[in-house]
């Protein structure tokens, strides 16, 4: 741990060193290895800000409230970890739930970030803060300049995961296998804020396994399970080999649609940030409704 902070702390130049010296924003082992750091290049060590960061309130639990959901527990606690730094007190809930029900069902419900409710504000300022860009080191910003194009900038910045800007690239062309769309079906679709198409895969899927299924029943005269697990396993696999065909159009149009409206390249990454990426309430309000459909029928 140390060894990992100094290496960190040795590649920044002395005023960004300097700056980021606060007790208040560092653990004990943080502040330590950079007061050495500081001493080793013979600067003197800065007084520390009597009000720049206020001491973080405990609160009480059931005041806190859900700030963020995140796909993984890893984001998660980089998040809070993030917001504990701006000195907001924040709690990383569901991450362990991995271990019991799985990476998939836990990317459909999201590892919870809460905050105190009276820290709200600050907190969605501070996330604000990290979707613009505006934390990131100088050289860090240099590196994602130089590695990826303005294309492959504004299609992370929609979906928010670089697994599809892999999957959308020239090299995974040809793999056009969605392991998500293919568990969650049509839910996964309002996971992702695609609405429309969504909601006509969902009536279409029902409908598609239903007739295949009675036309298998008249063919065969009676009425076989099998034939509409064969009708179901048909439209997932469909769905499972469009899904990123699908996720890439919105993308496109909705990059498209940016791009006429404004020129300004950081209010187009900020637009993208807000109308792509994940949505839960629509996962959660698909698998109502799905589970209302199949309960109908």
């Amino acid at each position: 741990m140390r060894e990992s902070l100094a290496a960190t702390f040795r590649l920044l130049p002395d005023d960004q060193l300097i700056e980021r010296f606060n007790p208040q924003r560092l653990t004990a082992v943080g502040y330590e290895v950079m007061r050495e750091e500081l001493l080793s290049r013979g600067l003197t060590l800065p007084s520390p800000p009597v009000s720049e960061a206020p001491p973080i309130d405990e609160g009480d639990f059931h005041d806190f409230e859900i700030i963020a959901r995140q796909i993984t527990p890893t984001t998660a606690y980089i998040l809070a970890a993030k917001l504990q730094e701006e000195g907001v007190l924040a709690h990383v809930a569901d991450a362990n739930a991995a271990q019991m029900i799985g990476t998939f069902c836990l990317s459909l419900i999201g590892a919870r970030v809460l905050v105190p409710g009276d820290r709200v504000a600050q907190a969605q300022t501070v996330i604000s803060g990290i979707e613009e860009g505006l934390y990131l080191l100088k050289d860090e910003e240099d590196k994602v300049a130089n590695t990826l194009s303005l294309d492959a900038q504004r299609l992370l910045a929609f979906s928010q995961d670089p697994y599809y800007l892999k999957r959308w690239s020239g090299d995974h062309a040809a793999l056009p296998f969605n392991l998500a769309a293919f568990i969650f079906g049509p839910i996964w679709l309002f996971y992702r804020k695609l609405y429309a198409i969504g909601m006509a895969w969902l009536l279409g899927e029902y409908l598609f396994v239903l007739g295949v299924g009675f036309l298998l029943d008249i063919s065969e005269g009676g009425r076989q399970v099998w034939h509409f697990v064969a009708a179901f396993l048909i439209a997932r696999l469909m769905l499972t080999f469009a899904a990123n065909f699908l996720y890439k159009s919105k993308a496109r149009k909705v990059i498209a649609a940016l791009v006429r409206q404004t020129e300004d390249e950081p209010r187009i990454l900020k637009a993208l940030h807000r109308y792509g990426g994940v949505s839960v309430p629509a996962a959660l309000a698909a698998s109502a409704l799905s589970q209302a459909i199949v309960g109908f029928a």
